[in-house]
């Protein structure tokens, strides 16, 4: 991208591109940044912007002239120039924090009405990288029991993988009589964007989204409350931000020695809910490689399986073999996962391919592990196998199907 005009209007040096440029801003109001911010749902991106040889960090957007201004950190004035090339860098990992928390808003507002009723409606919201925060129309506080009844609905739609549609620049008609949800008093013009997960949520969003509902990772609320008549807000984190709060509830511990046996109770809680999910989602996704075309394969009459799935334990990791081997039936399974920056496998086979193809687990894993520089071995049904470089666990595993080949030779 180049800049391309650049004018000095009630002391603001500003610079502006069309075209897939960049608009930035040195200097600005403060009170119209957080007057532009007031009215938006979801926080903006950061990043830097390069030029030359500067990074010059995004510390804010704003709108003028119905131009998307990027707020600099530093001096600008020796590197920015009119045509000077630029190169804008999104804080991808901030980015994808916001776009989960976002689309966890959207199932749990689809949650809350399927719960408590078609009656709520939302009345704010906050989505940034650490927390979403919700506001809805509600007559009464909402009960432990049904807070606990609509995270097990958001999470068993994270479980689900289902894909977002993203119906971009559609007539507002056409998108109200899809069934899209518009709340909040929002204006809307001719063209809008609307958000949708399967048959469970569809809403009007101009918001950033996960493309896949298991992109978000668990979901809990912690806290509910009310600030207003009729109002009720509920406060929740998905993904890291669940093991952040373990985090500050453990922190808490220690400084509260008095609430200590009830916070460490909670943190059991949270980790034991963090890891049964965890441990379910490894499942989920074994059994995705059953239906996955580049994932599953016969080789001389034997169904092979194979994948990199996320464990957080050798344990878990032959939990989803047994657990893919009872869905299987007949036929190789290998697995392979990184754990505690290590390259881990493990081989499941199938009696009949025991007996009637001579088929060994153990020397399946073992020469899979010699691809990450490492070894193992086991049983004829069952083993396991582990190496030092984790950067080719993928490489290894796909190697399966061409070492089942040999072994029947």
């Amino acid at each position: 991208a180049a800049l391309i005009e650049m004018k000095d209007t009630r002391g603001v040096n500003w610079c502006c591109g069309g075209g897939g440029g960049v608009v930035t801003i040195h200097r600005a109001d403060p009170i119209r940044y957080k007057a532009f911010q007031i009215k938006m749902k979801q926080v903006d991106d950061t990043g830097v912007i390069q030029a030359q040889d500067a990074s010059l960090p995004v510390v804010d957007l704003v709108k003028v002239d119905d131009k998307i201004v990027h707020v600099l950190e530093g001096g600008t004035d020796e590197v920015l120039r009119v045509g000077t090339d630029v190169v804008a860098q999104v804080d991808a990992k901030r980015r994808l924090e916001i776009m989960r928390n976002h689309s966890a808003t959207h199932l749990f507002h689809a949650a809350l009405r399927k719960t408590l009723g078609e009656h709520v409606h939302q009345a704010g919201s906050l989505v940034d990288p650490g927390h979403m925060r919700f506001d809805f129309t509600h007559h009464k506080k909402v009960s432990p029991e049904e807070l606990r009844d609509i995270e097990q609905i958001v999470n068993e739609k994270i479980l689900e993988r289902i894909e977002l549609t993203h119906h971009r620049n559609i007539p507002y008609d056409q998108a109200r009589k899809m069934g899209a949800l518009a709340f909040f008093g929002d204006k809307y013009g001719d063209k809008v964007n609307v958000v949708q997960f399967g048959d469970f949520s569809m809403e009007f969003c101009g918001g950033t989204h996960v493309r896949n509902t298991s992109e978000i990772g668990f979901f809990k609320v912690i806290t509910e409350s009310s600030i207003a008549s009729g109002v009720r807000r509920v406060e929740a984190v998905t993904g890291g931000g669940v093991e952040k709060v373990i985090e500050t509830l453990a922190a808490k511990a220690d400084e509260k020695e008095k609430e200590k046996d009830e916070l460490v109770e909670r943190i059991r809680g949270l980790e034991k809910e963090l890891s049964s999910y965890r441990l379910r989602n490894a499942k989920s996704a074994a059994e995705e490689l059953l239906r996955m075309s580049d994932g599953t394969g016969v080789v001389d009459g034997v169904r092979v399986v194979y994948g990199v799935i996320e464990v957080d334990s050798d344990d878990e990791l032959k939990q989803v073999a047994d657990y893919l081997k009872d869905k299987l039936g007949s036929g190789v399974i290998v697995l392979g996962s990184k754990i505690q920056d290590k390259a881990m496998f493990v081989s499941s086979v199938s009696a009949d391919a025991v007996s009637e193809k001579r088929l060994h687990a153990g020397k399946i894993v073992n020469e899979v592990a010699r691809k990450v520089g490492g070894g193992g071995g086991g049983r004829p049904n069952f083993a396991t196998a582990g190496g030092k470089d984790q950067s080719r666990i993928k490489n290894a595993v796909e190697s399966v199907p061409e070492i089942v080949r040999q072994l029947l030779k």
